[in-house]
């Protein structure tokens, strides 16, 4: 338990038979904090001379706004105090018998507040000397427990807060660390601002320190990404079809049985974007070795039949015409193939074309 000293000023009213001279402290701990402020006065009498080994009788108040504001809450104490060698009194307020108020639901955030403090030298209750002095700081960790709107320094409130200035009050770090989220101390979140990653789930990215401008949101997503940057990963479980490559997109797992848009989906498609242009070399004589087929895909719980194509046909397809530096297949780290359809626009815009032309000769010759 640390004492860290707490300021106060005094305003000071003396009898003839003692004066009273005050030392406050608060006690500060780095658990839960006390409802209680640790409180010393050393007591003599008007010649100077420490009463020393002397039971004094005590009463705290403290008063809302001004020396004469509102009493918010009075205490006194039993056992009665007495005065160690050195004339020192000490006690701890808040844990006094409260004759006013009660210390807890002291909103330290609607002052200030006055401290009162009233001792009869003789042990009993008849107070006559009288000491007021004003608490030039609030108490921290007591004002952080009642005032829930405080955004001053680090009084940061888990319920709330108003009058935040976007320029100081913040949650964050201050340094290269990534912010860092956890639920029943396991982590489920963070954004490494040095990487420009962003990470948010349980299990994720088993290395948040890998690669650079990664997005993994959902359980276990991307967790098995061993390097690559700009890699993105939605949903549960939702891996990379390479966990080494860089500019990847990945939404859902092998699970996902469906995904919609309400738009139509649009694709980039200027010029801009491509080098190494030429005309599309195949068309018909792709579209007439296609094999297209009907299917019910393993996950569907409807089991209603699907229309496409088996990938490791269109492989074979596209070895026996020599199509063989194109992108409409891809193999992910596990060996397993995926077809971009999309890509099988433009054969069959081209085979409709040729089959067209082969029309008109025949209508020629006729």
């Amino acid at each position: 338990m640390k004492k860290v000293p707490f300021h106060i000023k005094f305003n000071k009213i003396y009898t003839a038979s003692l004066c009273v001279l005050f030392l406050f402290t608060l006690l500060k701990s780095n658990a839960q904090s006390p409802q209680k402020m640790s409180y010393q006065s050393v007591v003599r009498d008007t010649s100077g001379n420490l009463l020393a080994n002397t039971i004094v009788g005590v009463q705290i108040s403290l008063l809302k706004g001004s020396p004469n504001g509102t009493n918010v809450y009075t205490e006194t104490y039993n056992p009665i105090p007495q005065t160690n060698i050195n004339g020192l009194v000490t006690l701890a307020i808040g844990t006094g018998t409260p004759s006013i108020g009660l210390f807890g639901d002291i909103d330290w955030a609607s002052g200030p507040y006055f401290l009162r403090v009233r001792i009869d030298p003789s042990g009993g209750t008849g107070y006559s000397i009288v000491g007021i002095s004003e608490l030039l700081s609030v108490p921290y960790a007591l004002y952080a427990e009642t005032s829930g709107n405080s955004n001053s320094g680090d009084n940061w409130s888990t319920t709330g807060n108003a009058g935040t200035d976007a320029a100081t009050n913040f949650i964050g770090t201050t340094d290269d660390q990534p912010l860092n989220f956890k639920s029943n101390n396991v982590l489920v979140g963070g954004i490494d601002a040095s990487k420009n990653n962003l990470y948010l789930g349980r299990r994720l990215l088993v290395d948040p320190i890998i690669g650079e401008k990664n997005t993994a949101i959902g359980h276990s997503t991307l967790s098995s990404i061993t390097s690559g940057d700009n890699n993105t990963a939605i949903g549960y479980d939702a891996q990379l079809p390479n966990s080494s490559n860089s500019n990847q997109v990945q939404i859902g797992n092998t699970e996902v049985t469906y995904a919609g848009i309400q738009v139509p989906w649009t694709i980039t498609s200027d010029k801009k974007w491509k080098e190494h242009i030429r005309s599309l070399p195949y068309g018909l004589d792709l579209v007439s070795q296609l094999k297209p087929v009907d299917y019910i895909r393993k996950n569907n719980e409807a089991k209603t039949r699907e229309i496409g194509f088996l990938a490791q046909d269109v492989e074979n397809t596209l070895a026996e015409i020599g199509y063989v530096d194109q992108g409409i297949l891809s193999k992910d780290a596990k060996g397993s193939l995926s077809l971009r359809y999309n890509d099988l626009i433009p054969v069959l815009t081209k085979a409709i074309q040729e089959l067209n032309a082969r029309i008109e000769q025949l209508e020629q010759k006729d």
